[in-house]
């Protein structure tokens, strides 16, 4: 990483791999014609042999306290410290694999989902890694009678797997850039790079950083429903944590640390010890690509000290013109408790229907002030309000709006094109499993990377892609609480949609171009699907 002359970042391989993805319809990203694997595919939790595990059972306490309180007006209940019980509800019902799907739809990509013994399931946070997402440790001082140690949560089982005996939170506590007060044991998430780029190839830095949002932010509004505190780190020595867990940091690496305040005086470690046990990998051939591992290197190595302060917000330009504005009316409020909102939550991959009616203007304000929230920093510790996150949407049957794209700021839609997008919408996506003339909307979230990135140096990228896997959750959150379909899509022409905005073009190098980064298809469903839900308890 380097500075110019005014001490602002130059980042080169994830400025270069950002542009790389969002030109890819041009560009193809290497290796073309990639061919998934699926023989050989890796487990989705890691496995063990030989350590001592510790499972939990039973489901969690009634959350009364609905998405419009925890997550719109962002209240909290009465502040408590941690058990385990309450950590490991925390992790359960937002990334637990909680429900068995088999259905019927127009998914061509997910052909064995109607067939009982290839069966899918799902998770209460959506993420761009299904469930080829993030590893979860826990680096204990020995609360709530367990031994001091380092567990890895296996999210399938809803357990904890102990990898190492010994108290080493005071070198997790030493790699943070400030001190922490109340903190005596600590969450790491990892990201896993090789569970999903063996399906995703080079895509797979991109798609894995936005699960950190879609994750964190879910667990950060159940904290708040419970009264506690989540506030993760993004900056801090990576390598001193994947050390102390016995990592090849090309592989899988920290991305997030959270300080846990169990209410016990702060416990000071100084064991000398890492994680010994190895996980029993199940995959055969473990594809590597030196893109991945030069752009993850970069970011390791840009995340010492303190996160430099983001002070200017990006500009909203656009080369057309205002046709016309709409002023939304007052959102239908989000009255769903979050634990039925979370239970409810899922993608609605080509179950979207126009012949149950429009969507109301009313649903659409809500969605889109639910995913701009992102824009408060997601509870992401050091990450002051900044914008980060815009939206466009492409309207196909909402009531009272005339088709074409609008820019959404400040409860008002712009019309910068009018007339019907649906041919633009199927045309500009690789995939199979949408029929745009049946959705309601597109709402088109954007970002300013190498705005971020200029800011915060390389590590502004997996910010970026953070708080866009944040933004995501919350509208899937709104949409299940409106009991609407919600189905989300990295798979489009970024720069088709940019080219119809004239938002950012693929031969400038302006900063503040806002690229489209990814599309949510959202409007009601299909009544009389045929489907079968299956609820997993932990422990089942």
């Amino acid at each position: 990483m380097a500075t110019d002359s005014m001490g602002v970042f130059v980042p080169s391989a994830a400025s270069a791999y950002i542009r790389n993805v969002l030109c890819r319809a041009q560009i193809p990203l290497e290796p073309e014609g990639h061919k998934t694997n699926w023989e050989d595919k890796p487990r989705t939790h890691k496995v063990y042999f030989g350590t001592k595990s510790i499972r939990f059972h039973g489901g969690y306490s009634p959350n009364e306290m609905n998405l419009e309180q925890v997550l719109i007006d962002g209240e909290s209940a009465k502040s408590r410290p941690y058990d385990l019980d309450s950590l490991i509800e925390l992790l359960w019902v937002a990334y637990g694999i909680k429900r068995r799907k088999v259905q019927i739809y127009r998914n061509e990509g997910v052909s064995h989902i109607h067939k009982y013994m290839q069966p899918v399931f799902a998770r209460g946070a959506s993420g761009g890694g299904s469930l080829y997402s993030l590893e979860i440790y826990l680096s204990t001082a020995g609360e709530q009678g367990l031994v001091p140690g380092i567990y890895n949560w296996n999210s399938s089982r809803n357990e904890l797997q102990r990898l190492v005996v010994g108290n080493v939170t005071d070198s997790i506590r030493q790699a943070l850039p400030d001190a922490v007060e109340g903190a005596s044991s600590f969450l790491i998430i990892t990201i896993k790079i090789w569970k999903n780029s063996f399906k995703y190839s080079t895509f797979a830095p991109h798609v894995t950083a936005t699960d950190i949002g879609t994750a964190c932010s879910t667990w950060a509004l159940w904290a708040r429903s419970r009264g506690l505190e989540f506030k993760p780190q993004l900056w801090f020595d990576e390598s001193s944590l994947n050390e102390i867990l016995s990592l090849n940091p090309d592989l899988e690496s920290a991305v997030a640390v959270v300080p846990l305040n169990f209410g016990m005086d702060e416990s000071r470690g100084s064991w000398k010890v890492k994680v010994q046990h190895e996980e029993n990998e199940k995959s055969v051939n473990l594809l590597r690509w030196d893109r991945n591992e030069l752009v993850v290197r970069e970011m390791r190595e840009a995340g010492q000290g303190n996160i430099p302060a983001a002070h200017v917000n990006p500009s909203r330009k656009s080369g057309r013109q205002v046709l016309e504005t709409i002023e939304l009316p007052e959102p239908t409020p989000l009255t769903m408790t979050l634990s039925e909102t979370l239970r409810v939550r899922r993608s609605t991959f080509g179950m979207l229907s126009d012949a149950v009616g429009p969507m109301t203007q009313q649903d659409l304000h809500a969605m889109l002030l639910a995913g701009l929230r992102a824009n408060q920093g997601v509870d992401f510790a050091g990450i002051t309000p900044h914008q980060t996150i815009g939206a466009w949407v492409l309207v196909n049957n909402v009531e009272d709006l005339k088709p074409g794209a609008y820019r959404y700021q400040d409860g008002k839609l712009e019309l910068m094109v009018e007339g019907g997008l649906c041919d633009f919408q199927q045309r500009t996506y690789y995939l199979k499993n949408y029929d745009f003339g049946a959705t309601a909307a597109v709402i088109t979230l954007t970002g300013w990377p190498e705005h971020l990135m200029n800011q915060l140096g390389p590590r502004g990228l997996r910010v970026q892609d953070a708080l866009l896997g944040a933004a995501c959750q919350y509208i899937y959150l709104a949409a299940a609480s409106l009991k609407l379909g919600c189905g989300a899509a990295l798979g489009f022409a970024y720069d088709a949609y940019a080219e119809l905005f004239d938002s950012a073009r693929v031969e400038s190098n302006d900063p503040e171009d806002e690229w489209p980064m990814l599309i949510l298809a959202v409007g009601p469903e299909q009544q009389d699907i045929a489907e079968m839900q299956m609820e997993l308890e932990p422990g089942q």
